[in-house]
């Protein structure tokens, strides 16, 4: 693939406000083929009350395309200031792209979208209708090696009562030259309160699309924080937090990377 490049767009307000929204938009003639996004709050008491409720791109029907990330606190609403960021990852128009998205069943905690035969997830992201203040993007990543991408959610408690869907989002394409779905690691952190993961492309192939993810015996109350494009497209970090006191091991958090030749 050729004239990739990632896009960092410009920081939301930095205050208190309970939800924030921001694009990172990709320059004219380029295509969106995947992104990330961060939330942190300005004191470190507050750094897990914020989370990733949206990560998403789009192709609109006039003008650039970008990825658009949502970042949300957590009940009960923090008071000191906070910021979200994203990031796209933009391209030269590569023959055949589109986005798939699905959407879920009420309450349902994840959602797989899949690409059509003879293509692969260049990228992609997951969004969540309605949350509340509740309920959080716990993953967004491909699954069964490229052929759709998964996005996942949790509530902040077990006897959250309200309703939400969520949505994966799969950029499709016939897969470029060098294919490949590179996934790392956070530590065994046990019940820290932040785990972070890093995933990297084989030396000499570039990153398209991003993925990151909770262990699926994770908790409620355990949520994403950061899914980071490296300005170099070689590396995506994951992070993920637990937005509650957890005593209990909440799993590993795996960072996912999707890299062509």
């Amino acid at each position: 693939m050729t004239g990739v490049q990632q896009i960092t767009g410009p920081l939301s307000a930095v205050d208190s406000q309970p939800s924030k929204t921001v694009r990172a938009t990709c320059p004219a003639g380029k295509r969106v083929v995947g992104g990330g996004g961060w939330a942190f709050a300005t004191v470190a008491a507050d750094e897990t009350k914020v989370t990733l409720t949206e990560l998403q791109p789009v192709h609109p029907a006039s003008g650039r395309d970008y990825y658009e990330a949502t970042g949300q606190e957590v009940t009960p609403n923090i008071t000191t200031d906070w910021w979200v960021q994203a990031f796209a990852v933009c391209a030269d128009p590569v023959p055949g792209l589109h986005i798939v998205p699905r959407v879920s069943d009420p309450h349902q905690s994840r959602i797989d979208s899949f690409c059509p035969p003879n293509e692969m997830a260049l990228g992609g992201g997951g969004s969540i209708d309605n949350p509340v203040d509740h309920v959080a993007l716990s993953g967004v990543f491909p699954l069964l090696g490229g052929l759709a991408y998964t996005a996942t959610v949790l509530p902040d408690s077990a006897s959250f009562p309200g309703t939400w869907t969520v949505t994966a989002y799969a950029v499709c394409a016939p897969p470029p030259a060098g294919y490949e779905v590179r996934v790392g690691l956070s530590g065994d952190a046990g019940t820290d309160p932040v785990k972070v993961a890093l995933a990297n492309c084989t030396a000499g192939k570039t990153l398209l699309g991003t993925g990151a993810t909770a262990a699926s015996v994770a908790p409620p109350g355990v949520a994403l924080q950061v899914v980071f494009p490296s300005g170099a497209l070689d590396q995506v970090e994951g992070s993920a937090v637990a937005t509650r006191p957890i005593t209990v091991d909440w799993g590993t958090v795996v960072a996912t990377a999707i890299c062509v030749s």
